[in-house]
């Protein structure tokens, strides 16, 4: 990896050209396996992560791969500490009319989750939320 051996400092390190995926992540292959790019720099600098453990993000950045940055913790405590930081965009901030209008276009239209979710700038988890959550 471009990264192993250098000094780290204590700004964001992000790396361009690598795929990223739907939630933000970015990706490599490694080996024959597809790897979250933060979990391969911890697996690479640290070793194993144990089981029942993430590598989070001091930062918040999803796409900084700087191991200064890294740090384990479980995905409850990870989910608490997004939520804190405003990271998630959780179904109570929409309208009565947008989820009618979510409803509409995935029930009626036809269109997907992750349709109805770029349109709304969110996530497709919080447009299966809003959908499962509001009944017509």
């Amino acid at each position: 990896m471009f990264l192993l051996g250098q000094a780290m400092t204590d700004e964001c390190v992000c790396p361009k050209h690598h795929y990223v995926d739907k939630d933000g992540y970015p990706r490599v292959k490694w080996q024959k396996k597809l790897w979250r790019l933060n979990r391969l720099m911890w697996y690479l600098s640290f070793g194993e992560i144990p089981i029942g453990q993430v590598v989070a993000h001091s930062c918040n950045n999803k796409s900084c791969v700087n191991q200064n940055h890294f740090y384990l913790t479980t995905s409850q405590i990870n989910s608490t500490h997004a939520a804190r930081d405003g990271l998630y965009k959780p179904y109570t901030r929409f309208k009565q009319e947008d989820l009618i209008t979510m409803w509409n276009l995935y029930n009626i239209e036809g269109w997907t989750q992750q349709a109805i979710a770029d349109r709304f700038q969110t996530s497709q988890t919080a447009i299966s939320s809003c959908l499962k959550r509001y009944e017509r």
